[in-house]
């Protein structure tokens, strides 16, 4: 279900958000390809969600220092640190986010089960099959680090 859906205020659209601008964020998109990364955020806030972006696992993990989101949607093959390491530093911090894992090619789901991920997309994805997947694995009471 969408923010607005839940009858919460709309997002500012154009662009991704970054936690620096607002702690406050649904879902973090952590992929290193720049356009690829703002075209998943520009969809999702235009579904309502609020998005924080990262490059790599450890822009990501400054990302967590300042703001819990319900869901991390996570490249596996990233620069400087990688989705897998990523994923590792999350648990060990006792953050319990949900981790949605996109990878291209075969090996999709061999990753997800590698880092206990809530569940995986296969690159190439369509839009909508994002937008229905984060809608899926939505806010429950169990996730956010205060669970």
């Amino acid at each position: 279900m969408s923010r607005s859906e839940r009858g919460e205020p709309p997002t500012q659209a154009g662009g991704e958000q970054s936690a620096a601008q607002d702690s406050r964020c649904d879902v973090l998109v952590v992929e290193d390809d720049p356009s690829t990364r703002r075209a998943y955020a520009e969809a999702l806030q235009a579904s309502g969600y609020r998005v924080a972006a990262a490059r790599d696992g450890s822009d990501a993990l400054r990302v967590l220092d300042r703001a819990t989101p319900w869901l991390i949607l996570l490249d596996v093959r990233l620069p400087v640190m990688g989705g897998v390491e990523f994923a590792n530093e999350v648990r060990r911090r006792g953050i319990h986010t949900r981790i949605l894992v996109m990878t291209g090619g075969n090996d999709a789901s061999h990753w997800a089960n590698e880092i206990k991920a809530d569940g995986y997309l296969t690159k190439p994805f369509r839009v909508k099959e994002l937008i229905e997947s984060v809608a899926r694995f939505g806010p429950d009471e169990s996730s956010g680090s205060s669970g």
